[in-house]
């Protein structure tokens, strides 16, 4: 009796223990899942179960938080690639394309049969005038500015576009007539379906048709010349942000057809240029000025110029604006309007060195600069890889601030205070602008107008 006895209570002894066993396997089990639930879900499942352990989790509730987990996977791996493909324009825009024209020599030098080609090709440029038409912009140049290859651009820095005001709309742009020269050069490097259509047109043209190409356009909608400060090393910001939609310049300014100009001497590079002429930039001469202004576009001048790239040096603010009248010209001989524009970080995406005005350096870049138009900064960047120095920009934020417009009336006859009067208006609104926004962007540095 005593044997039966202790045979039942060890019996019930280690049914007790074997069911110990499995609630602490359920237990170690349900924390994994929970665990698991919380990584994935961002929650446990846990606390979906009401008080008898039953769940109340439903399943659009499952739905929603493997889609917010989704979503979050994919804005990391969205960040990852831009930031890795945001290399790629900056690398052609700063490297590949400025060095072509050595890479043309080279290949010119060792095959003979090159030598044909490159001479056309060089012959092709000495004639081509399209850098100082003022001719619209045709499909495909609208096409690449909206590429989305400027809005990897933009996100290497990343290049933000700030409104202070909203500026009123130009109307359409006028088409202006063209010379043989331009024609048969436009044909030369179009595409041939463009070709096609423009034959076509030219057959079945009727006599009411010519007669209006050949009318002379009038002025008409609203005009602007946006003045950029700095001009830095390569002048990133104003090129990506008023000359592009990289950073969504048509949904700020909608009806606004801005061209970037640039020194005339980058129009005679070859393949250089036609990158140039693919994103819509113009010569900085002031035929090409009056030529977009009175095809009712507007314009992008970097005022400061090659000489004050010389004066790039990161966390600082100089600017060369006193000497520089001849925006305030245009502006009265065609009646559009000046805008002030500041890139602020502009100066800080490379580690320049500023050059003394006194250094024997400096005075050969003036020499060189008011002699072929270009100068050399000394300077270094970034490579491929973040640890290594390079030709290639920093990642270092550039903020491009649009200010209020400053209305100048049509003056043909204008004289030196008409031209004292508005460059004394454009500093004043130009520094205004500054001090409204330097606090937000760049703070602790200070402007200063050096001539």
């Amino acid at each position: 009796m005593i044997d039966t006895r202790t045979e039942y209570e060890n019996h019930w002894e280690h049914l007790n223990a074997r069911k110990e066993d499995e609630l602490h396997h359920n237990f170690k089990k349900e924390r994994l899942h929970d665990s698991l639930d919380e990584e994935f879900f961002g929650e446990s499942t846990s606390t979906f179960k009401d008080d008898f352990g039953a769940p109340k989790k439903n399943v659009q509730d499952s739905f929603d938080a493997a889609c917010n987990y989704a979503s979050n996977c994919w804005n990391q791996f969205k960040d990852v690639f831009i930031d890795w493909i945001s290399i790629v324009p900056v690398f052609v825009h700063t490297l590949v394309l400025p060095c072509s024209f050595f890479l043309m020599l080279v290949h010119a030098l060792f095959y003979n049969f090159t030598w044909a080609g490159c001479a056309l090709y060089l012959i092709s440029i000495a004639l081509d005038s399209r850098a100082y038409s003022g001719i619209p912009l045709n499909g495909i140049q609208k096409f690449v500015r909206r590429s989305v290859w400027w809005k990897w651009f933009a996100a290497y820095y990343p290049i933000t576009l700030h409104k202070t005001c909203d500026l009123e709309p130009s109307d359409p742009p006028i088409r202006e007539s063209k010379t043989f020269v331009d024609t048969s050069f436009y044909y030369l490097f179009a595409w041939p379906l463009i070709l096609i259509r423009n034959i076509v047109q030219w057959i079945f043209r009727s006599e009411t048709n010519s007669q209006n190409d050949s009318d002379t356009p009038k002025r008409q909608g609203k005009r602007y010349i946006f003045a950029c400060s700095p001009h830095g090393i390569i002048c990133m910001g104003a090129f990506c942000a008023l000359g592009t939609e990289g950073c969504g310049w048509s949904k700020l300014f909608p009806g606004i057809t801005t061209r970037v100009l640039t020194l005339g001497l980058c129009f005679n590079a070859p393949f250089y240029r036609q990158y140039l002429f693919l994103t819509g930039c113009c010569s900085v001469s002031k035929k090409s000025c009056i030529n977009l202004l009175n095809n009712n576009q507007s314009i992008c001048i970097i005022i400061g110029g090659t000489r004050e790239s010389l004066m790039t040096e990161p966390g600082k603010f100089d600017l060369i604006l006193k000497s520089r009248r001849g925006v305030i010209k245009v502006a009265l001989e065609t009646g559009a309007s000046v805008v002030p524009v500041l890139s602020f970080g502009e100066n800080d995406v490379y580690n320049a060195d500023a050059q003394g005005r006194d250094s024997i350096w400096y005075k050969l870049n003036c020499l060189l600069s008011s002699s072929l138009g270009f100068a050399v900064p000394r300077f270094i960047g970034r490579g491929l890889f973040d640890k290594c120095a390079g030709p290639l920009p920093f990642r270092r934020p550039i903020n491009v601030v649009v200010g209020r417009p400053i209305d100048v009336p049509l003056i043909e006859n204008y004289t030196k205070s008409d031209i004292d009067k508005y460059q004394n208006i454009y500093i004043s609104e130009l520094t205004k602008l500054y001090e409204e926004n330097v606090d937000k962007y760049t703070p602790g540095v200070s402007l200063r107008i050096v001539e």
